[in-house]
């Protein structure tokens, strides 16, 4: 019995001519294809890092031209973040600050807001509620100037969310001009974002609040100083609504369109309070005629105003009349900045301090550099927020290498036995031999039948009398074939065999 051991094969050329000059340009141009394919696939990890954009961070290709299928592995992807109701919020406009103050998902209340970068919709504001304070304020607030107001507004806004559906939040925006972080001589609201040449309804937006703001607390300090009750020593506290009036009209320049209540009231230094109005006439106008209070009318432009900023910050385009879209409201809502800066500029010289921005009232028509800010326009705007997202990072040069490197070998190895076996069906069809190797395995290689090309040597003599045309017997045949040593007829009978008769 033979003993196992090991063995070789043996192999010979392929019958085609040039075909191994074809078969190392095509592995040349398979490794070149795929290295660059594993460079794609292979030549990257994923990181995790804080995004505020995730629609462009996830839309961004690895390597531009390559189908997404051959990347999918180092594609990157982000995570929707929540929100906690109370977070203070602002838009990618970077103009008010909101707090996030109720969510209702799906039907029920959620006590967080799950958000992916999505447009805020359908916005409308509830209501604006200004409080007037006077020294209750900090003392760099009070420096400033004697009151203050702190504006405020409920916002209603819709949110789309795939697998979700349309989520309802509510936000409370707010808007000081001398917030309680001012100091003596800066500090002052600004908007982040504010950017005259590229945002020019914003820059605005933010001017006519501050104008608005202080005609509202000099207007109020004249009124106050003029119907004086109880004393010097007494402080005037206020709270204004303006809702959106039940006749409700598109016209902003009218003072229907808001219906107004308030309640002013004295804090006397003993601590006692004393209402002072409790007016719920609804009417702005009748409210200002009323004891001469001649702050509702900068209260409602102001209120107004804020309602423009809050839309135009949040990318409403079809809400309402908009005095920071339309240059022919925000002309008319402007035109008395002169007059507001004028009494600034008297209270500086009696030892207070309020700076203003501009003077100057919008005129479209003017083209002088400080309004080439037209046209006006509004933004569409997402909650700022940030994402953690998962994005590709190359790998180090000595990893990226190794790495293409055995996964070009696995893919090449799979190319050539392929391409081998396809020359080897192709050679065995064009001869049947070509896989036979004669003495391999102790298997001798099958030879082809080879034509008759001679005659036994007892019929030599009759195919020569054949070809000669000679006589002959059939009895003289007969005893030449058996005479003939050749033939085997002149054998004696293999033992028990049947005897000639």
């Amino acid at each position: 019995m033979a003993m196992w051991s090991f063995s070789y094969s043996l192999s010979r050329p392929y019958p085609f001519r040039g075909f191994t000059t074809l078969v190392i340009i095509e592995f040349l141009l398979a490794f070149v294809l795929f290295s660059l394919i594993n460079y794609a696939s292979q030549g990257y990890d994923l990181v995790s890092e804080y995004y505020s954009d995730p629609n462009a961070t996830e839309s961004r290709s690895v390597i531009p031209g390559v189908p997404a299928f051959l990347t999918s592995k180092s594609q990157p992807s982000c995570q929707s973040t929540d929100i906690a109701i109370g977070t203070t919020i602002s838009t990618n406009n970077s103009a008010l600050t909101y707090t996030l103050s109720s969510v209702r998902q799906g039907g029920r209340w959620s006590p967080s807001l799950v958000y992916h970068d999505n447009p805020l919709e359908d916005c409308h504001l509830n209501n604006v509620v200004m409080n007037i304070e006077s020294i209750d304020r900090t003392a760099a607030q009070v420096a400033t100037f004697t009151y203050g107001v702190d504006v405020n507004a409920l916002v209603t806004c819709a949110i789309s969310s795939e697998g979700i559906g349309k989520t309802a939040v509510n936000l409370t925006a707010q808007y000081s001009y001398v917030p309680p972080t001012v100091g003596i001589y800066d500090g002052f609201t600004a908007f982040a974002g504010r950017n005259r040449s590229a945002h020019p309804s914003l820059y605005w937006a933010e001017v006519t609040l501050s104008m608005l703001w202080a005609e509202l607390v000099f207007q109020f300090d004249v009124w106050e100083n003029a119907t004086k009750i109880w004393g010097d020593y007494s402080r005037t506290k206020a709270v204004l609504y303006l809702n959106s009036s039940r006749n409700a009209t598109e016209d902003l320049t009218s003072y229907n369109y808001y219906e107004g209540l308030s309640r002013i009231l004295n804090v006397e230094d003993d601590g006692g309070a004393r209402w002072r109005y409790r007016n719920d006439s609804f009417d702005v106008a009748a409210m200002a005629t009323s004891d001469d209070a001649q702050f509702w009318y900068p209260a409602d432009a102001l209120a107004k105003a804020f309602e423009s900023t809050v839309m135009t910050d949040l990318g409403q385009t079809d809400y309402r009349p908009n005095m920071f879209a339309q240059e022919d409201l925000l002309e008319h809502f402007t035109q008395n900045f002169s007059n507001t800066k004028a009494l600034a500029d008297e209270k500086v010289r009696n030892g207070q301090n309020l700076p203003l921005p501009t003077q100057n009232a919008y005129n479209a028509s003017v083209t002088t550099p400080e309004s080439e800010d037209t046209p006006l326009l509004v933004k569409p705007s997402v909650v700022s927020t940030s994402y953690i997202c998962q994005v590709p990072r190359r790998k180090p040069l000595d990893d990226l290498w190794l790495s293409v490197l055995v996964a070009d070998l696995v893919l090449l190895q799979a190319l050539w036995q392929v391409t081998m076996w396809i020359a080897t069906l192709f050679a065995e069809q064009k001869d049947s031999r070509a896989n036979w190797c004669e003495g391999c395995s102790g298997v001798r290689m099958p030879e082809t039948p080879k034509p008759q090309t001679h005659w036994p040597s007892p019929y030599k003599h009759i195919r020569s009398k054949l070809s000669h045309g000679s006589g002959y017997t059939e009895l003289d045949d007969l005893q030449s074939l058996v005479s003939h040593p050749d033939s085997g007829l002149g054998r004696s009978p293999r033992k028990g065999a049947r005897e000639w008769d």
